[in-house]
Parts: C-alpha cells; structure tokens; sequence
C-alpha cells in the first residue's frame, strides 16, 4: 500500500510546526533565563500561552490527517516544557498542586490584593483571611504584594500574620501612604535572605513605582 504524499497545505503546516516548535522552545527557555541578559527571550517567554495554542491548533490538525508521528512530536515538543505548562496553567484544582516538583525550584506569587478588601468596600477580617488563605494554600517561597495593607497591633497587623504564617523572617515594606495607625503599599516577603533592596519611581505617573 502506497503511503499518502504530503500535500502541498500539509508541507506548508510543517513548515508553521517547526516554527512554533522553536519559538516555544524559547519560550520555555524564558524561564530559565535572566530577562536583562536575554532580551528577546523574555518576550517569548510573555507570549508563550499564544505560542502553546498555535501547537495545540497544530496537533488537532495532525490528528485530524491521520499523521501520527507528526503527532506524538507536537505532544513531545509540548510535553517538553512540562514545568512552564504546570506554571503558567493550574491543573490540580483550586488549592493548587502545594508540593514542589523539585525542592531546588522556588515558588514565585504576586497578588494585588487592594488593601485586603472588596472594591468600593470596607476591609473586613473575614475578605483579609480570605485572602491570606489563598496564600497559605500556595505556600509561596517569594510573594510581592501590590496595595499591601497593615496595622501596627491587631487583627490587621498582616506584616506578622504573614511572617508567621508562611515561616517568612524576611520582608521588605514601602509604604505609599502612611498614618500613625495603618499604612498601604508595595511588599515583599521571603524565606531567604534579601541581600539588596530599593525602590524604582515611575516618573510622571501620579507616584506609581515599584520595589525589589
């Protein structure tokens, strides 16, 4: 039995395969890589759920023709970048896969987290738990914090609710507003040590910045 020739549309996917082949390979890579040193692959990296779709567009097409081996290499190229796929999409329910696959990874979150209360809304202790519970179920290693809220004493002192709940000794706090009773702002907390810090001002934008 002869085997069916590629046509001329099937060469064509080929060609479109290899293509999305390499650029999710650099963005796989992206994750891997200091964005300062290796600039383009910091935008693969930011457009890698687009460059995952166009693979998986690719895979139906595969099996939609009946071409298995080109196929199981989509899957393969896919499988490949297992880590970035598992960090960028959650596929263990909504409390999340806890465990780290490999205890020399670090668990990186940010969440704006808007003074810990609804929008138009009062803050109340029971929006603040909630919220803390999603970052106790994360169990980040690092988390920045964007319109962070704390009081000095109290059931809305966050900075210790935080430190002690994710066993985080060190954090570093820039408040944008500030009172003797509360304050408001960016915030980092960490299980390891922070060796530098700072704050960069975004000039002209009505006092936005942010911290490292």
């Amino acid at each position: 039995m002869k085997k069916k020739k590629l046509t001329f549309f099937d060469k064509l996917m080929v060609f479109v395969a290899v293509c999305l082949f390499i650029a999710l390979v650099c963005g796989i890579l992206a994750g891997k890589s200091d964005p300062r040193e290796h600039i383009i692959l910091a935008f693969f990296g930011l457009a890698y759920p687009f460059i995952l779709l166009g693979n998986l567009l690719v895979l139906v097409y595969w099996l939609l023709r009946k071409k298995w081996i080109f196929s199981a290499i989509t899957v393969l190229v896919i499988c490949s970048g297992w880590h970035t796929l598992i960090a960028t999409y959650g596929f263990f329910g909504s409390k999340g896969n806890n465990e780290k696959s490999e205890t020399d990874l670090v668990r990186l979150m940010t969440y704006n987290v808007h003074n810990f209360k609804p929008y138009g809304d009062e803050i109340t202790i029971e929006v603040k738990d909630s919220m803390l519970n999603v970052v106790r179920e994360q169990n980040p290693d690092i988390i920045c914090f964007q319109e962070f809220f704390t009081k000095p004493k109290g059931p809305f002192d966050t900075v210790d609710s935080l430190k002690k709940m994710l066993n985080a000794k060190y954090y570093y706090f820039v408040p944008t507003m500030k009172s003797t009773s509360e304050a408001i702002g960016l915030a980092i907390f960490s299980k390891y040590p922070i060796k530098d810090q700072g704050r960069i001002a975004f000039v002209g934008s009505n006092g936005n910045e942010s911290i490292y």
